[in-house]
């Protein structure tokens, strides 16, 4: 009787398991408005400009021509907006500052949205609602952030020190934000919090970790969690078991391994999740914010990895003589987008979140891929 029953629940799991699995393919299925989905990416190289695939390989679309990937960064930094009808991105033209464009996903109604002088625009982050934009705002001798409006209208200045790589928190109350520390917006990369107002700017890190208050020790990659709770980030050390600095190389900012943290959003509660020597990074929160897929150099070779919130249960997806990185959830957390060097060239590939049923997506010989955005679900 108690095989029985043994039986029977382990059928009722495999078959819950099978529901919540058709259910996110079905939800991928549709996409947004009921589309197929598809991954936006930058191409550099031949061809270059901004691109869409579906991510069984189908569908290649190019959006723009005649824009050049940013003076700052060299990439155009895709953002879609969440009703997945359209992207932001951040493109130069005729050796003109870089700006902020928006087009449609069919490659329709490109309009520009920014008008910087002399100083160019990056990475645009649409806000939760569609209804803002948080952007990177470059020169010469610093970056900073501002605010706009998603038509480019009402701009402010959030920050005033260098800061990059801004990031809307989904519930929309506060943007996350990586930015240096030193008075003349030099010094290690710490993590910070504003609202997108300008004020309540809050620093959240500060040393190996958050835990000292070391010069030298480094704090980048943010990223929220779904439900806005938590922040996954790289912290990369200064120091080695016993406390005691490790000597500065040249040309490196901090030198020891860097390894995945998470804590709350308040900066409170850090936590370190690998512990491997060398680099892992890249982090990304699944949707249902249970797993974290990451990218670590602990066997030589940079290849993805993911394992749950908690730092249990690693697991390596990939194994290849190129360089793997930015991994990127598929919106039902069935997949994983990513790019890899393999041939020499950067492709994106997409795989299960298991590592199986691994599918090269792009082709091109002569040309580099990067940034892959999946389109957004249903919200």
């Amino acid at each position: 009787m108690r095989a029985l029953r043994a039986i029977g629940s382990l059928l009722l799991v495999m078959g819950l398991l099978f529901v919540e699995t058709a259910a996110s393919s079905a939800l991928e299925v549709a996409g947004s408005g009921g589309t197929r989905p598809k991954i936006a990416f930058t191409r550099t190289g031949s061809d270059e400009g901004v691109y869409t695939v579906s991510p069984d390989g189908s569908h290649l679309k190019r959006l723009t021509k005649g824009l050049d990937p940013t003076y700052f960064g060299g990439r155009y930094n895709p953002d879609w907006h969440p009703d997945g009808q359209k992207l932001v991105f951040a493109a130069s033209r005729r050796g003109l500052p870089d700006r902020l464009y928006r087009i449609n996903a069919d490659g329709s109604a490109l309009t520009r949205l920014t008008y910087p002088s002399k100083a160019g625009d990056s990475n645009p982050d649409y806000s939760p609602s569609g209804n803002r934009i948080a952007l990177q705002h470059d020169s010469f001798e610093n970056a900073n952030l501002r605010r706009a409006d998603a038509d480019g209208s009402n701009r402010i200045r959030l920050t005033h020190r260098t800061s990059f790589e801004p990031e809307w928190a989904p519930d929309g109350t506060t943007i996350l934000f990586a930015g240096r520390t030193g008075s003349e917006g030099w010094g290690p990369s710490q993590i910070f919090t504003i609202d997108p107002d300008g004020s309540n700017k809050e620093r959240l890190t500060s040393g190996r970790g958050g835990q000292s208050s070391d010069y030298r020790c480094c704090n980048y990659d943010p990223v929220f969690s779904p439900d806005s709770s938590r922040i996954a980030y790289v912290s990369q050390q200064c120091q080695d078991p016993d406390g005691v600095d490790l000597p500065v190389i040249t040309g490196q900012e901090c030198p020891g391994d860097a390894n995945i943290w998470v804590m709350d959003r308040d900066g409170s509660n850090k936590r370190q999740l690998t512990e491997a020597p060398g680099a892992d990074f890249d982090p990304a929160w699944s949707p249902s914010g249970t797993s974290i897929a990451f990218v670590s150099q602990r066997d030589g070779n940079p290849e993805v990895y993911v394992m749950d919130a908690t730092g249990d249960n690693e697991q390596r997806l990939t194994a290849t003589r190129g360089p793997e990185s930015d991994p990127e959830w598929s919106p039902g957390g069935v997949r994983i987008a990513y790019l890899s060097g393999r041939r020499g060239q950067k492709d994106i590939y997409v795989m299960h979140a298991d590592g199986s049923n691994e599918r090269r997506v792009t082709f091109s010989d002569d040309a580099d891929e990067y940034e892959p955005v999946w389109r957004p679900a249903d919200r």
